[in-house]
């Protein structure tokens, strides 16, 4: 892939409708001509062989059940953890509104 030129830089920042000092031009040659070496080294890797990716997150469930391990921390009852609430009401902790109704 080639690199940009100046005059294709104007070009581009004439069509983003963008002011532009003599500085920032050079860095926008410097920072393109930097992303055109990238997509150049990512089109060298072969890639024949591998299949196309459908989904970027797999779609089977990895959790797993919620275990206590640590010895120094036993769970708490419900009464425990309430007592140690700021606030509480039918069970439940109580937290301050974050909208006004």
């Amino acid at each position: 892939m080639e690199e940009l030129s100046e005059q294709e830089i104007e070009r581009l920042f004439n069509l983003c409708r963008l002011a532009y000092s003599p500085e920032e031009k050079q860095a926008a040659l410097e920072g393109i001509a930097k992303i055109v070496r990238y997509i150049d080294q990512l089109a060298a890797v072969p890639t024949d062989e591998v299949a196309p990716c459908v989904f970027a997150v797999l779609l089977e469930n990895l959790g797993r059940e919620d275990q206590l391990n640590d010895p120094d921390f036993p769970p708490l009852s419900r009464d425990e953890f309430l007592k140690a609430a700021p606030a509480h009401t039918a069970g439940m902790v109580r937290v301050p509104p974050i909208m006004n109704p």
